[in-house]
């Protein structure tokens, strides 16, 4: 993007680490980002649905959802783009102690490879940046230019999407979860993580200017979600859809053994423990895995397991942190077969040899071994899930996303 004269091009915006775990939301800056683009520009000059894109879970110095977000538009000259992007940050971003905003400007969205690594890996602000300047992308701001040029560089060939309904500094009010959970009902298995029981899982926990989330497979059952909640909570429809990679289990593309990354252990369980508080700690053929109680899954380890999670320090090293796990248990039962002549039990009489009670036959005929397996799968309870976590409903509908046109109405202020 060097200077003088510009053509109309596409061009893609990002942003990411503008919140703390308090306070400020990313996708809220991408909505006000909009907001401000569309006060000049007519909305064809927006090129699909933006993004809401989750990274490596793992990694110790991430914002509270590991979000990023990024845009693809048509504009003639991409610093006026950045221009803008640095107006709406220095407004709504937080002001954390561990907030660095980051904003990228890109017309190429090629690198996948940088995407796979922010998945996976913890990525330095160093591998960023000689990115950034050999693709000949424009920057500014802090650590968020790790996240924002992964959001760009996302491969979405399975997605969600996430209808994300804001506040303007009034109070947020109850979600009844009777009435949640009849939504829930309605729109299932196109939307997904609404409850978790009885207990709504779509509203925040910390003081951002997020009313509630709903995310689902359909666009259009998680817009009616979103729309009829806020009829009926007398709410103004301030809201956004995003594109996102949640519940697709996109972290475990890649799969390491070093600290932070999502990790994969099989094998037979040899040792378990455990904890005062009712936590599992394992060991897992040549790995250590850890089972929070939780999750709900400490209960389901069996004789060989599958773990898969993230690598976090802990008090054994470098361990796995379970997300999901399927356990075999296994019963081996030998007995002697019966009698060929007779039918009666036969009895042994030492050294391989059988002989029946009833008629005396005797022979060396082999014992028979009977097994009996139990398999269990295990994943956590739905309030315990990560962001990226696969999630079982969505088995079979990987890839729906992609037979929705662009909804015309995607974006209310």
């Amino acid at each position: 993007m060097g200077s003088g004269d510009f053509h109309e091009a596409s061009v893609w915006i990002a942003f990411d680490d503008t919140d703390d775990y308090e306070q400020g939301c990313t996708t809220f800056v991408m909505y006000n980002f909009i907001k401000e683009f569309l006060k000049t520009r007519s909305e064809d000059r927006i090129l699909g649905l933006p993004r809401l894109i989750r990274l490596n879970p793992y990694i110790p110095f991430k914002t509270r959802g590991n979000a990023a977000v990024a845009l693809k538009v048509k504009v003639e000259d991409p610093r006026e783009l950045l221009e803008l992007g640095v107006t709406v940050v220095d407004e709504f971003s937080a002001r954390g102690a561990k907030t660095s905003p980051g904003i990228v400007v890109s017309t190429t969205s090629s690198e996948r490879w940088f995407y796979y690594s922010a998945l996976s890996d913890v990525v330095p602000k160093e591998l960023a940046e000689r990115l950034i300047t050999k693709i000949g992308a424009i920057r500014w701001g802090g650590r968020g230019v790790i996240g924002s040029l992964a959001a760009i560089m996302a491969e979405l060939e399975d997605s969600t999407f996430e209808l994300l309904s804001y506040r303007d500094g009034e109070e947020r009010p109850i979600i009844d979860s009777d009435i949640l959970a009849r939504l829930s009902e309605l729109t299932e298995p196109f939307t997904f993580a609404n409850m978790d029981g009885k207990r709504p899982l779509i509203e925040p926990s910390t003081d951002d200017p997020v009313l509630f989330g709903v995310r689902g497979d359909s666009a259009y059952h998680v817009m009616y979600v979103g729309n009829t909640l806020l009829f009926l909570l007398g709410a103004k429809p301030r809201w956004l859809l995003y594109e996102t990679n949640q519940g697709t289990g996109a972290n475990f593309s890649i799969v390491g053994k070093r600290m932070y990354q999502p990790s994969i252990a099989s094998g037979r369980v040899t040792s378990i423990n455990r904890s005062g508080e009712g936590h599992v700690f394992m060991h897992v053929g040549g790995d250590e895995v850890v089972v929070y109680r939780h999750t709900g899954m400490a209960g389901l380890i069996g004789q060989y397991a599958i773990v898969a999670g993230g690598r976090r320090p802990g008090l054994i090293g470098n361990p796995i942190y379970a997300e999901t796990l399927f356990s075999i248990d296994e019963t081996v039962k030998i007995r002697n077969p019966r009698c060929p002549r007779c039918g009666a039990a036969m009895k042994s009489m030492g050294k391989g040899e059988l002989r029946c009670d009833r008629c005396g036959f005797k022979s060396y005929l082999p014992r028979i071994v009977e097994g009996q397996y139990g398999f269990r799968e295990g994943v956590p309870k739905m309030g315990e899930r990560r962001h990226l976590a696969k999630l079982p409903e969505r088995v079979g509908l990987e890839g729906l996303s992609k037979i929705f046109v662009m909804p015309r109405r995607w974006i209310s202020w």
